[in-house]
């Protein structure tokens, strides 16, 4: 009985043994930061940081503003979101270790959730800039979400289905861009100067940052990860930043460009009334 008990008591200890040392192990996968180039913390953080100034900002103007604050808060949404995702990298929360790849990759998953939020955002800014109607709209947001959707999908599987993923993500950014430019050119037609101004500058930079995202995720880690590292994460940095905080402030600072009530000459040489951009969704 006494070397049963010993027996079971060192299998127990043996257990408790394994237990602590598969907690240790699972502990110590998770501290992805460690795995982390310098250049890529510092990205990461410069990310944080620009996207939280960007917030305050946001936060601060529309705090000042006293008319209709759906821009204001939009835009505010659209940089707290990015703040989030990329304080999330930077802690080594919103990643994961592909190892079942060739060779094994880090994958930002925190990235694909911040886009399927804020990209949405950024085009409901630009259809209600363009006072776009509700199935204009829903096309615009629905054809972007699976753009994203896709994209993700890509990312966790393997070659070469990944690259048909890939490719859908690819159909329905195509879509998303045509509708994009269908709605500005419907819109130069119908809005004040200085909105269809507006609306043109966002969206010519929407579209132009947003085609970074694809060439990135074939060439970075989700695609052939023949990009380094702290490239690809500096290049999505500036896209990001660029197509969130420089969207939204572009945005607000344009808004006394169309003003409610502003005067606009017509084609006839009479004058109307251009009220501030809305839609039938405001």
């Amino acid at each position: 009985q006494s070397m049963a008990g010993s027996a079971s008591a060192g299998s127990a200890s043996a257990g408790s043994s394994a237990a602590a040392s598969s907690s240790a192990a699972v502990a110590a996968a998770v501290d992805f930061t460690a795995m982390y180039p310098d250049s890529v913390v510092h990205f990461f953080l410069i990310g944080t940081l620009g996207m939280l100034l960007g917030a305050l900002f946001f936060l601060f103007l529309g705090f000042r503003y006293s008319g209709n604050k759906i821009f204001h808060v939009i835009v505010f949404f659209v940089a707290a979101v990015g703040t989030a995702s990329y304080y999330a990298m930077y802690t080594g929360i919103g990643v994961m270790n592909k190892t079942n790849d060739a060779p094994p990759r880090l994958i930002f998953w925190a990235r694909f959730v911040d886009w399927i939020i804020t990209t949405p955002l950024i085009l409901l800014c630009l259809a209600l800039l363009a006072k776009a109607n509700m199935s204009t709209t829903v096309s615009l947001i629905g054809n972007n979400i699976l753009m994203v959707v896709v994209s993700f999908v890509g990312a966790m599987v393997l070659a070469p289905y990944k690259y048909i993923w890939w490719t859908a993500g690819m159909v329905f950014f195509a879509i998303v861009v045509v509708q994009l430019l269908i709605q500005l050119n419907e819109a130069q037609r119908t809005l004040s100067p200085g909105a269809a101004d507006t609306l043109k500058t966002l969206t010519i930079l929407t579209c132009l940052c947003w085609s970074v995202y694809p060439v990135v995720w074939v060439l970075g880690s989700e695609g052939i990860d023949t990009m380094k590292l702290p490239v690809e994460v500096g290049i999505l940095c500036i896209a990001d930043w660029i197509s969130k905080v420089g969207f939204g402030g572009f945005l607000l600072m344009q808004f006394d460009s169309f003003e409610e009530g502003a005067d606009v000459s017509g084609t006839m040489g009479e004058t109307t009334k251009m009220l501030r951009p809305t839609s039938e969704l405001v």
